[in-house]
């Protein structure tokens, strides 16, 4: 959780260059804190793949979105009681910000959360890992098909549209699909060397060089740490 929402800071950083200019009120550091805490929640209730997410019955999807918004105050008392009330109705107010998604700062949020989703997916092809071109079950689809499915047509999102169609960023613009089998059959494990080589895969390039510019060491050598 601690890693992936470091990348949405970085993602974050790199787009709200951009985003400013049309919206100089936009808070970063707010859209950053949002990524930071958005997962939260998974303490108490675990990690769902999104993948089984949009196999559920609306009834199913109604009672998670239930337990989740229950184990909002759970873990403000858990993580911030101590603390006094405002800590604890200023990390409450977080938790249902990014829940709610209706801000501008939470739509990016949510909008990092998925590019850093698909960045990991392309990281692992791009390091000759086949697993994530391959449906894990056959009724589950691929990290790609839910992308190109659920993520891109962002019709939910209007701010994120305005940027689309303004060609604000690459990250903006819908991904290009390819054969990631045969990607992942012609490609070997990371190197610091290969980060800093462009595959040619916008969306996958700016994620690693959004990474680079703006991560701490530790965010860079976490390219290279060999995990699935």
């Amino acid at each position: 959780l601690v890693m992936h929402g470091r990348r949405m800071g970085c993602l974050i950083q790199e787009l709200s260059r951009v985003v400013k200019k049309i919206l100089p009120n936009f808070d970063t550091e707010r859209a950053k804190l949002l990524a930071l805490v958005h997962d939260d929640i998974e303490i108490c209730i675990g990690d769902i793949a999104a993948a089984i997410k949009v196999t559920m019955t609306p009834a199913e999807r109604l009672e998670l979105k239930k337990r989740e918004r229950d184990s909002m105050p759970i873990l403000a008392k858990r993580f911030f009681s101590l603390k006094g009330e405002s800590a604890y109705a200023w990390y409450a107010s977080l938790l249902q910000e990014a829940d709610a998604c209706e801000t501008q700062e939470a739509q990016l949020m949510k909008y990092a959360d998925r590019l850093d989703g698909l960045g990991e997916a392309l990281h692992e092809v791009y390091a000759g890992n086949a697993l994530f071109a391959d449906r894990a079950q056959p009724h589950l689809e691929t990290p790609f098909e839910w992308y190109f499915n659920w993520f891109f047509p962002v019709t939910h999102a209007p701010f994120i549209m305005e940027l689309r169609e303004a060609n604000a960023h690459p990250l903006f613009s819908v991904a290009q699909q390819v054969n990631y089998a045969h990607i992942a059959q012609t490609r070997s494990p990371h190197s610091a060397e290969s980060l800093e080589m462009p595959v040619g895969y916008s969306h996958y390039d700016e994620w690693v060089g959004a990474i680079l510019r703006h991560g701490k060491p530790y965010d860079r050598e976490s390219l290279l740490l060999r995990k699935e």
